[in-house]
């Protein structure tokens, strides 16, 4: 974090580990020569503020009680734990990827210019902070939509229907605003893996990405049976969306 500030932008450039966001936050935080148990100040904050914005999401999606419980189970999470003490972009990407999804709730809720805005913002903040909450974000907002686009609520399910047909305009204005670092993406993608055995951006460095989901050991090879696990509550989860959206949809 020390030296010029272009000798800076060549080597996050150059090292194309993550997009900038969380380097330059480090590096604004760095002018003010904290010590070094105040160097981890934003760190932590983040870590809190994913804690927050997550149980919330989940209580206005849900009741206030599983807002509660999701809260505590990521308070407690031991990789949460130990990321939100490390100089590393992990908290921040938690903390945006919820905070997007909860500016995304509040516009379906309470339709909005600054809504809006709030949500471009935080959805931008999170692709310049970790590649692959890129795809995350998208799985999850999506998510979000199709589930309201067949609520009971008729302004709500209007609201989101409206968002779905609006979205590749979204989605244009936000690689519009990303192409500053597209190029140093794409330039990434063509690096082979740090593992060995995986070679550049294909089916096995993709398994080895979604590996990460399922808590898998080593990398992500085998899953083991933390991923089975996962992948149960996940086709589990996405059975009670689906027939909850269609009981919705018929009443």
């Amino acid at each position: 974090m020390n030296g010029s500030w272009d000798f800076f932008w060549q080597s996050i450039r150059f090292d194309a580990g993550h997009p900038p966001l969380d380097y330059l936050t480090a590096r604004l935080w760095q002018t003010l020569s904290p010590s070094e148990t105040a160097r981890k100040i934003p760190v932590v904050f983040w870590g809190v503020g994913a804690v927050a914005s997550f149980g919330l999401l989940v209580a206005r999606r849900t009741s206030s009680r599983a807002g509660l419980i999701a809260a505590a189970l990521l308070a407690c999470a031991p990789f949460h734990v130990r990321y939100s003490q490390e100089l590393r972009p992990y908290s921040l990407s938690l903390f945006l990827l919820s905070l997007s999804l909860l500016a995304l709730e509040e516009f379906l809720r309470h339709p909005g210019t600054l809504g809006l805005a709030l949500f471009f913002s935080s959805f931008l903040a999170t692709i310049y902070t970790a590649y692959i909450l890129q795809i995350v974000l998208l799985l999850a907002a999506g998510g979000v939509l199709i589930e309201d686009a067949f609520r009971a609520d008729l302004d709500r399910r209007r609201i989101a229907r409206r968002c779905l047909a609006w979205s590749p305009l979204f989605l244009a204005l936000l690689a519009v605003a990303y192409l500053p670092w597209w190029p140093v993406q794409l330039e990434a993608a063509r690096r082979p893996s740090v593992q060995s055995h995986i070679g550049a951006f294909g089916l096995p460095r993709i398994g080895r990405i979604l590996s990460f989901f399922f808590f898998a050991p080593d990398g992500g090879h085998p899953l083991g049976w933390e991923g089975a696990f996962c992948l149960v509550l996940a086709v589990a989860g996405a059975f009670l969306a689906g027939k909850r959206a269609g009981d919705a949809s018929w009443s």
